[in-house]
């Protein structure tokens, strides 16, 4: 975000929390108080709360309308829900609280901002693109039977509360944020849409989330997460390096057939996802759900 704003971008913050988006707002503009820059002056951008809950169906499309009511135009959507694996549990919706706000919140929230995108994206000289955070994890974690075509398939807790369950509920979402990628690219060539949509694994990025699941976690799960947290993790700093090459490089424009529907790992190399993340059926089923449970 940092990045945006300080080369000139109107940036959303969209957060369930107003006090921790205004603090993280603050940090901002003190960052770019060090590099001599002022939020909205001198060809730098501006930062922006939106109110934004993906937790329900109804909070995720009320937080997409609020910013409707807002704006004329939407260039770039970074979607970067990260429900972490816990106790499963089932939102008010009948979702579990993993892949409710990972997968079903991030699709109703993009398919109901999907019209000003595409408004946006026929506008002269427009670089739309949407961009989904994932994980690696959606690769390997996910059973090889999976199934996603009703609530109980994405409800599924995977066996007793443990290490494993909990990773597994969390790698589901985030193979469901691929798929979505994957589907929603493939309606928006058909449509002979402009639009760029991305997903991408960022890396182990040493987050103050992360660091505090891994010191909460116990037993040898706990301590194998803050030894990977130590060793291969990737600084805070430049967490977003992936997110920002998909978001604003100009090589995704300049190579659209390369960077549709793309899996991306640090920092701008493509993976070629096989397995569950090409199984186009998986899609179709995840995206007729979601279609029905959303219901647009």
């Amino acid at each position: 975000m940092l990045e945006l704003v300080a080369h000139g971008a109107r940036v959303y913050m969209a957060s369930r929390s107003e006090a921790r988006a205004t603090a993280a707002i603050k940090r901002l503009e003190l960052d770019l108080a060090a590099r001599g820059k002022e939020i909205g002056s001198g060809g730098t951008g501006e930062v922006k709360f939106l109110h934004c809950d993906l937790a329900t169906i109804a909070g995720s499309r009320k937080s997409a309308e609020d910013f409707l009511s807002k704006e004329t135009r939407l260039d770039v959507l970074i979607n970067n829900a990260g429900a972490l694996g816990g106790p499963f549990e089932l939102g008010p919706d009948g979702l579990s609280t993993v892949i409710g706000p990972n997968h079903f919140g991030t699709y109703t929230f993009t398919t109901t901002l999907l019209p000003l995108l595409t408004k946006t994206s026929q506008l002269p000289g427009a670089d739309v693109r949407i961009v989904t955070v994932s994980s690696f994890l959606g690769l390997f974690i996910p059973p090889k039977d999976l199934k996603l075509a009703t609530v109980e398939d994405v409800n599924q807790p995977y066996g007793s509360e443990g290490f494993l369950a909990s990773n597994r509920r969390y790698a589901v979402s985030k193979l469901a944020n691929i798929l979505f990628t994957k589907e929603l690219q493939s309606r928006l060539d058909a449509q002979s849409s402009s639009i760029i949509a991305l997903a991408l694994h960022p890396g182990i990025v040493a987050t103050e989330g992360y660091q505090n699941a891994a010191s909460e976690t116990p037993g040898i799960a706990g301590l194998i997460g803050r030894i990977v947290g130590a060793i291969a993790s990737i600084p805070s700093s430049k967490g977003a390096a992936t997110t920002l090459f998909a978001a604003a490089s100009p090589k995704v424009r300049a190579d659209p057939a390369t960077y549709k529907g793309a899996f991306l790992m640090p920092y701008e190399k493509v993976k070629v996802a096989g397995g569950l993340a090409q199984n186009k059926q998986l899609a179709a089923d995840l995206w007729a759900l979601s279609e029905k449970l959303v219901g647009q």
